[in-house]
């Protein structure tokens, strides 16, 4: 009952974002959406058995334990009653896992090795060699479903020179049905901040493109990993400086967004609603440290450079990742 529980919660909150807040579906679209997920769940539960649940949540929540997505498989009839059981419980630490038989769960890692996707062999983003001692900037945990085709966002210097040497990030769970594909992206930048620039495309050059998979996280997630993005080569960034990335894919789930206070990770529910963290504005900090400061940006939609039709957007979009850079 409770995981029956947290599903409606769940599906309630995905609409307001969807419907209410973003308009990127109407209520009829909604519907539809929901008719083909209750049958698929069906589908599964008439040819599932707990491997291939565990394998599935495997995917879906890389992040989790071994032993929770083992505990979730073992409590659930179907894929759809396993996720929300998962969701609705606490991830196990490290520490338990080894005192829980994992067999059934390395089994269908060995069974899961091999693709069904029909789609085409990607390659793992190019990632270019830094010449001094690396240090890295990772965002908090994403707290929303919220995703998109890609977004921009601000990276400032402070009294260092910094040289970008790698970008990681991740796709959204709501990729091909939580199955994950690979993505067309590409990565463009700019001097100084992206604000007015966003139907510029003469303001941008395209420092990578490639077709990556890239890994699923989701606000469940309390220590995602994330995947390389194409970059040709490393971008120095002088002292005390802006420089602005552009992030763009071909799939409305193919890159996770930060928005700030949400319900996920380790936060409590809303948490603006108790006086914590407030949703992001364009130009707000995401996270810093004493070389760098990542700033949120905006949203960008299926086609770049061009204008949203008939929806309130785009809206404050945040990067969720990894900055990989060196001093100097």
């Amino acid at each position: 009952m409770a995981a029956a529980r947290v599903k409606e919660q769940f599906e309630e909150e995905m609409r307001q974002q969807l419907v209410e807040e973003e308009g990127l579906l109407d209520e009829s679209e909604w519907r539809q959406l929901m008719g083909a997920t209750s049958s698929r769940a069906v589908g599964r539960q008439q040819g599932s058995n707990k491997e291939e649940i565990i394998r599935e949540l495997g995917n879906l929540f890389p992040s989790y334990s071994p032993a929770s997505i083992a505990a979730a498989a073992a409590a659930a009839a179907d894929l759809e009653a396993a996720v929300f059981h998962l969701l609705s419980s606490v991830p196990p630490s490290v520490e338990d896992d080894e005192q829980v038989p994992l067999e059934i769960f390395e089994e269908a890692s060995l069974a899961g090795s091999t693709s069904v996707s029909s789609s085409p062999p990607a390659r793992a983003a190019s990632r270019p060699l830094a010449s001094a001692a690396a240090g890295s900037l990772k965002t908090p945990p994403v707290t929303t479903g919220a995703c998109g085709f890609g977004l921009w966002f601000d990276v400032k210097t402070k009294d260092q020179p910094i040289v970008i040497t790698g970008l990681r990030s991740a796709s959204s769970p709501g990729l091909n049905w939580g199955q994950g594909q690979a993505v067309r992206m590409k990565v463009l930048t700019t001097s100084g901040t992206g604000r007015g620039k966003e139907l510029n495309p003469s303001a941008w050059e395209l420092v990578g493109e490639e077709e990556v998979s890239l890994p699923m996280v989701s606000w469940a997630d309390t220590n995602p990993e994330y995947g390389s993005l194409p970059l040709q080569q490393p971008l120095r960034i002088p002292p005390n400086s802006v420089r602005s990335f552009l992030l763009h894919t071909n799939d409305l789930y193919g890159l996770v967004q930060s928005v700030g206070a949400g319900a996920g990770g380790t936060m409590e529910f809303w948490d603006e609603d108790e006086d914590g963290p407030q949703p992001y504005r364009c130009g707000s900090e995401i996270t810093s440290n004493e070389h760098l400061e990542i700033r949120c940006g905006l949203s960008i939609g299926a086609m770049l450079f061009e204008e949203f039709e008939g929806v309130a957007l785009p809206q404050p979009g945040g990067f969720a990742g990894v900055i990989e850079y060196t001093v100097g």
